[in-house]
């Protein structure tokens, strides 16, 4: 064969990518990424109130929403832009008729004084909202005072169900058990279903095609 006629011969074929690609995705898969976000969000939100009080701007920070057997925070930042010394008394008031339902051991009044032109913060720490009562609603309310002025903040906080175990050694030991159990049911259905000595014996060697085009073991001539 001359070499003519060996680059008449057709080169063997690969597919070609036809440049355009397209990703589908499982109706499904967008429907729960919807739904996933419109529970979630919303219930992630938390109280964020600025206000004027006299010649303070305080702003409360506040979660609307928190699981059962937890703490919540409710901080306070006050600015004082005056040249003149101001002094502020927050209060706090738990919900009325619904105070046993949190376990709280701090202060429920706080008086600042501020220099001129500064910033100070304070806050009501470590409220526990119990785990052996009731999910519910609860409205929270402070007051502000200073120089004869009154201000007052009303937030509604929503308790849900808390977790099933809680953070510390006995998740980590549940943990460790579920996985040693997974891990020993596993090893227990394989051994089963498997044929024995199934690892020790060798597969079939691989073999490539035997059937070639003929012009490639054809030297050129």
């Amino acid at each position: 064969m001359t070499k003519k006629e060996l680059k008449a011969q057709p080169a063997p074929s690969c597919p070609q990518p036809s440049g355009k690609f397209t990703v589908r995705v499982r109706p499904c898969s967008s429907v729960f990424v919807l739904l996933a976000f419109l529970a979630f969000h919303g219930q992630t939100d938390a109280l964020t109130m600025s206000r004027q009080l006299s010649d303070l701007t305080y702003t409360v920070y506040a979660p609307d929403w928190t699981w059962q057997g937890r703490n919540i925070n409710i901080v306070v930042s006050v600015e004082n832009p005056s040249d003149a010394e101001k002094h502020l008394h927050v209060a706090l008031t738990l919900p009325s008729g619904k105070e046993s339902d949190f376990d709280y051991a701090g202060e429920n009044e706080i008086d600042l004084t501020l220099p001129p032109r500064s910033v100070q913060r304070c806050a009501f720490v470590n409220l526990y909202a119990r785990n052996d009562v009731p999910r519910g609603s609860y409205d929270f309310e402070l007051m502000l005072n200073s120089d004869h002025s009154t201000s007052k903040v009303s937030y509604r906080l929503r308790t849900i169900r808390g977790a099933l175990v809680g953070p510390g050694k006995p998740t980590l030991l549940l943990l460790t058990g579920i996985t040693v159990i997974v891990s020993l049911v596993f090893a227990t259905v394989f051994r089963l279903i498997s044929a024995p000595q199934a690892w020790r014996t060798p597969g079939a060697p691989f073999e490539g095609p035997k059937d070639h085009e003929a012009w490639i073991h054809r030297p050129p001539q």
